[in-house]
Formats: structure tokens, sequence, C-alpha cells
């Protein structure tokens, strides 16, 4: 019976310190997500390129009601949620999606100070969704491509957000 109890103790104690580590494992993950996620300045938004970086990005845009982060393993997303029911996600990292079909329109915008092409379609809600790529990569850094996805009611939603983002720059974070 001794070795019973001895053994279950030992799992007791093996589950609640697992537990204890996973919440703490949460707790860090979700202040580094902070970290990286979007603060309003004015009408700017600024986030960090990652938890501990000198690099940020600033970006205006107009109009945004709620913000937020995901910071993945090896990428991060920073979400926009514009008034109107309209979203930006801007996903940096080396795996973005990709979609199948013909594109119902495209067009060109700036992002960066680079020109980004759109691939514009209308997804099952009847939304209509905008689509760039802009590969940063450099050889000896890790993979930087930047994914812009803007949903919005109308594809002139669509690209008015998009345009806002000629903005986007790199700077140094503070």
């Amino acid at each position: 019976m001794k070795v019973l109890t001895h053994w279950f103790f030992g799992l007791v104690v093996t589950v609640i310190l697992t537990s204890c580590a996973d919440h703490r494992y949460k707790r860090e993950h979700e202040a580094r997500q902070r970290e990286i996620g979007p603060v309003k300045l004015g009408n700017s938004y600024q986030f960090k390129d990652s938890p501990n970086s000198s690099t940020a990005y600033l970006v205006n845009l107009e109009s945004v009601k709620n913000t937020s982060a995901y910071l993945g393993p090896d990428f991060k997303v920073r979400y926009f949620d514009f008034e109107n029911d309209a979203s930006l996600a801007l996903y940096c990292g080396g795996h973005p999606q990709t979609r199948e079909g013909a594109p119902l329109a495209r067009f060109n915008s700036r992002f960066a100070g680079r020109l980004v092409k759109w691939d514009i379609r209308v997804v099952e809600n009847g939304d209509w969704s905008g689509w760039a790529y802009l590969d940063l990569s450099t050889k000896d850094g890790p993979p930087m491509i930047w994914h812009i996805m803007v949903t919005a009611r109308d594809r002139d939603r669509v690209k008015a957000i998009a345009r806002q983002l000629d903005s986007f720059r790199r700077i140094r974070a503070e």
C-alpha cells in the first residue's frame, strides 16, 4: 500500500508541476504576443518586428477599432479590424498561404516602399478579399515574406485599405 501511495503522490506532484509549467509558458507567450502587438500613436500604429527587437514598423491606418497579434513558431501576424466590417492581416514569415484559381480583379499599390500586386476574389460569405505578397528576405536572414490580406464588403473598400499601406515603413523601435 505504501508503494501505491508514494506512486500516486508522485503522479499528483508531476501533474501539478506540468500544469504550472504550461501555465507559465502560456503567460510568457501571451506577454511576447502583446510585445509585438500594434500600439496606436494618433492615426498610426507601431509594432515591433519580434519581442526584444530594436526594429519596428509604422503604418498610418484610419477607422481601426481593434488590433491584435499572434506570435507563431516562425511567423508573426498583426490584425486590424476596421469600422464597417473590414479587416487587415499582416503576416510575416516563411510560409504564407496561397490560393488556387484566377482572381476576379487585380490592382497595384505600394507596401514598404515597393510595388505589390493584389489579387481580389469574392469569398464564401460574399465579402471581397484582396491578397498581396512582398518578399523582403535577405541571403543571411530568416525568411521574411509579407502576406497582406484585406477583407471588406466591397472591392472599393479593399482597395482603400490597401492604399493606406503605402505608409508602411520600417523604423527603429522606441
